[in-house]
């Protein structure tokens, strides 16, 4: 496996990565960034397009963290996300190489600061980096240059008072907040849809549940390259559930099954601060979805979600010869969702003032 451990010199790591890129594109998460530690990337062939990285106010008055490096790198056309919490730290160089350290892009972790790291150049393994990384992109709210300038305005009176860290814990983080796996079933990075060498270790539920939904990929793979809006891939998944993003924050087109009931269900799983405003705004059009879905959904509501779903009795997931039919039956409905349901949550950002 083509994976080196690095323990220092990472200006020069970053500079052979640069340099053995040979152009295409740049994609970095790092939840700190410096103004002065960017001009390597933006001085070579490589074009920086994606960046994910923190919007927390706090960081920028206590100077961990820069505005300006922000402003230059939408000046240079570079797309910028916000992820709260974020504490990752991935480059991926065009595509065949990739960095995961421990290195913010700052000059003292890449010249003074103990770090460690991980150069990856092995294709399953950077395959998973790139899945990683759009995992996070489908859930990160958009940087405009009017957040710099209202930022700037919200930290303007704390710069001088960094040794007074409780004061500055008043400052909001304006990323997109990423729901835990402790509280909901969304796993964020998505995995692989191959099974880890310690699959020996798992139980009968889990070995099947990993099973069953790598099949059900592999059908909407083909469905999708036939033109059917749900991917095969960049799925987020629990045991009895997976996900997929359908264009705003918090909302998802999923399946779950029940594997101590005979029954398989696809639905909308929506996940968000607003969730019941939003509910109910959706709830508004029920009879039009109904009429364009040709049948009707279950309207659901649980303590801090809410559904609507679709169910198939008599589906039992343990049953390996029936899950060509399971699997066609979720694929049509998370297609059929996704095609009524997408266009409607894009339309929700019109009524909710306060996010884009």
């Amino acid at each position: 496996m083509n994976i080196r451990l690095v323990k220092s010199g990472w200006e020069r790591e970053v500079g052979d990565a640069l340099a053995a890129a040979g152009g295409g594109d740049l994609r970095i998460i790092c939840p700190f960034i410096k103004r002065d530690a960017l001009e390597p990337f933006l001085s070579g062939e490589l074009k920086v397009i994606q960046v994910i990285t923190r919007f927390k106010c706090a960081d920028f008055a206590m100077g961990v963290s820069d505005i300006e490096a922000l402003r230059k790198l939408l000046e240079v056309g570079t797309q910028v996300r916000g992820i709260q919490d974020l504490h990752a730290k991935l480059f991926l160089f065009g595509s065949n190489r990739a960095i995961v350290t421990s290195a913010n892009l700052t000059k003292s972790a890449m010249g003074k600061n103990l770090e460690c790291g991980v150069v990856v150049e092995e294709e399953s393994v950077l395959a998973d980096c790139r899945k990683y990384f759009d995992s996070l992109w489908l859930q990160g709210k958009i940087l405009t240059e009017e957040n710099l300038v209202d930022w700037e305005t919200e930290i303007a009176p704390h710069r001088e008072v960094r040794k007074h860290l409780v004061k500055l814990e008043k400052l909001l983080d304006h990323g997109a907040e990423v729901g835990s796996v402790a509280e909901s079933p969304i796993q964020v990075p998505a995995v692989s849809v191959e099974a880890p060498r310690a699959q020996g270790e798992w139980s009968d539920t889990k070995t099947m549940c990993w099973a069953y939904w790598s099949a059900l990929l592999d059908v909407l793979k083909k469905l999708n390259e036939a033109g059917n809006p749900v991917p095969g891939d960049l799925a987020s998944r629990s045991d009895s559930m997976i996900h997929f993003a359908i264009g705003k924050h918090g909302f998802f087109v999923s399946a779950q099954i029940f594997v101590k009931k005979p029954k398989i269900k696809s639905q909308i799983y929506i996940y968000e601060n607003n969730v019941e405003n939003f509910y109910l705004l959706l709830q508004k059009q029920r009879e039009d979805i109904k009429r364009e879905l040709g049948y009707s959904l279950k309207w659901e509501k649980q303590r801090k979600t809410r559904r609507i779903a679709i169910y198939l009795n008599d589906a039992n997931p343990y049953d390996r010869g029936d899950w060509p039919r399971q699997h066609m039956w979720l694929a049509k409905r998370l297609n059929d969702l996704h095609r009524v349901f997408a266009p409607r949550v894009e339309a929700l950002k019109l009524v909710d003032g306060k996010r884009g």
